[in-house]
């Protein structure tokens, strides 16, 4: 049996702009240029319980959602990176420390970008260092998969449901359509749910933040789901010219002020989901 307790206050389930800095689908000259965009979502945390075993989503759903068949996973980076400590795997069940003081803030970073591009929803599923093995219980994708996904998409759907109507009288959702993303090191999660998934037929879109960058990447190809397009956004170019591949030279973060200090890899992840939502094969 899989259960579902909705966390988040109503300040944030209820619909909500969230303005930011992104990258512009436009460039000048060889130069990036940030703009100021603003989304409008609902957002939601979900603790799931799964025979007997706790996993926390995020969800962000744009104003006007009404396709639940259809959803936008994200992956964000290990919560361990060269030794630093973002949020503990002790800490997860109760989803405190770094998971809801900085883990938390990628559902409206990114829910927010989305909406300015899609009416699409999407889904963040927290995940711990234990469950980059793959297996359960750690990876809350291992077992029951695609009861899983439509379980959770049913809980996003039935969460947007207005203060005192009833339930929808429908059925569970389906979901039919996946585009998968990560950031950083997030790709050995996104590998991970293409394993679970890319011989469904669910995944049409995979997109890869500034993963090249890092040192296990260097030289690896694309990732890829079988049938699905595959894209790339990186400071990094590929080995061999690749469809999909967008290079990113550090050079061209010339005029990018924001998070300036944190540098291409940080902008790349946190500013370029609403360019790349704007030509994300899902819509």
């Amino acid at each position: 049996m899989i259960t579902f307790r909705q966390t988040n206050s109503a300040d944030r389930t209820s619909a909500h702009d969230v303005s930011q800095m992104v990258i512009s689908p436009l460039q000048a000259g060889n130069l990036l240029q940030e703009i100021q965009q603003s989304g409008s979502i609902r957002e939601f945390l979900f603790e799931m319980t799964k025979d007997g075993h706790v996993y926390w989503i995020g969800a962000a759903v744009p104003a006007g959602t009404t396709d639940y068949s259809k959803v936008q996973v994200f992956f964000h980076p290990t919560v361990v990176q060269n030794g630093h400590v973002h949020a503990k795997d002790t800490d997860y069940r109760t989803f405190t420390g770094g998971w809801s003081g900085s883990l938390q803030r990628y559902v409206a970073m990114q829910g927010g970008q989305l909406a300015g591009a899609r009416k699409t929803a999407l889904i963040v599923p927290f995940m711990t260092m234990a469950a980059a093995t793959g297996r359960a219980p750690d990876y809350m994708f291992a077992t029951k998969s695609a009861e899983t996904l439509n379980s959770i998409m049913t809980a996003v759907r039935d969460a947007v449901t207005p203060s005192g109507a009833a339930p929808p009288a429908t059925a569970p959702v389906q979901v039919s359509r996946v585009a998968v993303s990560s950031f950083s090191s997030g790709i050995g999660f996104m590998r991970l749910f293409i394993g679970t998934f890319g011989g469904t037929g669910l995944i049409v879109e995979t997109t890869d933040f500034d993963s090249p960058f890092i040192i296990a990447e260097k030289n690896k190809p694309m990732t890829r789901s079988p049938g699905a397009k595959g894209r790339v956004f990186s400071q990094v170019g590929p080995v061999h010219p690749q469809s999909g591949w967008v290079t990113m030279p550090i050079a061209s973060f010339r005029n990018i002020p924001t998070f300036r200090d944190k540098g291409p890899h940080a902008q790349i992840g946190w500013m370029m989901f609403f360019t790349a939502s704007m030509g994300s094969a899902l819509n």
